[in-house]
């Protein structure tokens, strides 16, 4: 979109399907979590989310992590400030238990 440089309201015009595609395998991104607590992009950057405990972050913890995540975009992204802050972690990481350290 932005090479084309089209008008704000030529966004309305975008086919939904693809659209909520995309969206849809973004999130589930997110829930790759499950599987060894790891992203592309956390594996990329030597990352992986576990629970406060240190242990392995179950599949259930990890929807509900993704999940909460949309709580942490939804105002203004209010929710990642958590990350400066002395806990570092997110407000989805709080309401699901979980940290994100360096992988070993």
């Amino acid at each position: 979109m932005r090479l084309a440089d089209p008008p704000f309201a030529a966004a309305a015009q975008l086919p939904v399907a693809p659209l909520a595609a995309f969206l849809l395998l973004f999130d589930l991104g997110c829930v790759v979590t499950v599987f060894g607590g790891q992203t592309i992009g956390k594996i990329a950057v030597g990352l992986r989310v576990e629970r406060t405990d240190g242990s392995a972050v179950a599949p259930v913890r990890a929807l509900m992590r993704a999940s909460a995540c949309l709580i942490s975009v939804a105002p203004l992204g209010v929710g990642f400030a958590g990350m400066l802050l002395g806990s570092r972690r997110t407000l989805h990481d709080l309401l699901a238990d979980t940290r994100v350290v360096r992988a070993q």
